[in-house]
C-alpha cells in the first residue's frame, strides 16, 4: 500500500470522527432549541420570548455555519497534503 494511501485513508478517519461529532453537537443543540421552544408559545406573556426565539435561532446557524467551514478547511487541508 502506498503512503499516501494510507494518509488518505487516516484522513478520512480524522473527518469522518469530526463530522461524527458535529453531527453530536447539532442534536444537542436543537434539543436544547426545543426547550427554549416550548417555553415560548404564542400564548407566553414574556415580552423577550420572539427575541428570545430569533437570538438562539441565530446562534445556532452561526455555530452549524462555523462548524461547517471546520469541516470543509480540515477536508481540503487533508485533501491537498498527499
Amino acid at each position: 500500500m502506498s503512503q499516501c494511501f494510507k494518509q488518505k485513508r487516516k484522513n478520512l478517519s480524522i473527518i469522518e470522527q469530526i463530522l461524527s461529532f458535529f453531527m453530536l453537537y447539532v442534536k444537542k443543540l436543537i434539543e436544547l432549541f426545543q426547550i427554549y421552544d416550548s417555553n415560548c408559545s404564542i400564548f407566553s406573556k414574556e415580552l423577550n420570548c420572539f427575541d428570545r426565539q430569533l437570538g438562539f435561532k441565530k446562534f445556532k446557524n452561526e455555530i452549524i455555519e462555523k462548524n461547517e467551514n471546520r469541516l470543509k478547511t480540515s477536508f481540503n487541508f487533508f485533501e491537498k497534503k498527499c
